[in-house]
């Protein structure tokens, strides 16, 4: 299947979630500094593209900071703010792996802690409830280069 039609295909079934439903706290990073942004009625998923997932998942929606997406971050947030150094999230990201490749799990913990929440790294499927939730709402969190689903996540959730 041509990549476009993956892309329609999976941003449709993504966007029938319950918990994907326009609300988003994102994490960008700019001259060194971490900035939150929350969104709310925002279809964060449209500014996805797709790449090849990990073996066996098929293709995947992925979002990467650019200048143009940033700017259309802080135009649609209802509210953003600095979190942190990137150094500091690195520093997080470390304790998580040596590469420090997981930044965006550093993000969710910084960001749930940010909020008086306690963070826990928990593998509740994006489908049965957000990561956190902040005055009754639900949001989902995401960082640079996070990945929103993929094809053998939406089978999985089809089938369950």
């Amino acid at each position: 299947m041509e990549k476009a039609m993956v892309r329609e295909y999976l941003i449709g079934k993504y966007n029938q979630l319950d918990f994907t439903k326009g609300h988003y706290i994102v994490g960008t990073h700019e001259r060194g500094v971490v900035y939150v942004h929350i969104l709310d009625n925002f279809h964060f998923v449209e500014m996805s593209y797709v790449d090849k997932a990990s073996k066996g998942a098929g293709y995947c929606l992925k979002y990467r900071q650019t200048k143009k997406t940033v700017e259309a971050l802080r135009a649609r947030a209802t509210y953003s703010f600095p979190l942190c150094t990137e150094e500091h999230l690195v520093e997080v990201a470390k304790t998580y792996s040596k590469k420090q490749t997981n930044r965006g799990k550093a993000f969710e913990k910084l960001v749930t802690e940010y909020f008086g929440g306690v963070w826990e790294d928990d593998h509740i499927p994006f489908w049965e409830d957000g990561d956190i939730t902040i005055d009754g709402q639900a949001y989902q969190i995401k960082y640079d280069n996070c990945n929103f689903c993929n094809e053998k996540q939406m089978a999985l959730r089809e089938m369950a």
